[in-house]
């Protein structure tokens, strides 16, 4: 009997620690957040990367190449579970070409193809990168 008790003592003090660790966690990304808005944090990490171009060139190729088992198994799944998505976005991509102006701002070349209703895949919006996020999001909040 008193094993049994210790054991779930055990697990429970594992669990709070667990638990900490993850608070832990979203704290620093918090803290990192913060720090990427700060205008000196910004200019330094720019000075940084300017100077130190081949070891950014060095540490994205081995960051890519640990990641990318985890980024196949992604884009599966993404697939698999939106089919409706990706066959549109391939029909697109293979039919609409990319030229002239975004055609909400009319200012920025068109870089995105946005489509309003994934059911009409030749149905889509040229977007630039700006007005495509400002689609996106005004997509959701309709949604909801």
């Amino acid at each position: 009997m008193v094993l049994t008790i210790e054991v779930k003592l055990g697990t429970l003090k594992l669990g709070i620690r667990n638990m900490d660790k993850e608070k832990e966690r979203i704290r620093w990304r918090e803290s990192k957040r913060k720090q990427r808005q700060n205008p000196l944090v910004v200019q330094k990490e720019k000075e940084y990367k300017s100077k130190n171009t081949e070891k950014q060139k060095v540490y994205s190729r081995e960051s890519a190449r640990r990641n990318m088992p985890k980024v196949v198994q992604r884009t599966k799944e993404f697939r698999e579970s939106n089919p409706e998505k990706y066959k549109a976005w391939i029909e697109a991509g293979k039919k609409i070409k990319l030229e002239g102006l975004c055609q909400r701002c009319k200012k920025n070349r068109a870089t995105d193809r946005h489509h309003p209703d994934y059911s009409k895949p030749l149905e889509v919006e040229l977007l630039c990168k700006p007005c495509h996020k400002k689609a996106d999001k005004e997509r959701i909040e309709n949604d909801r």
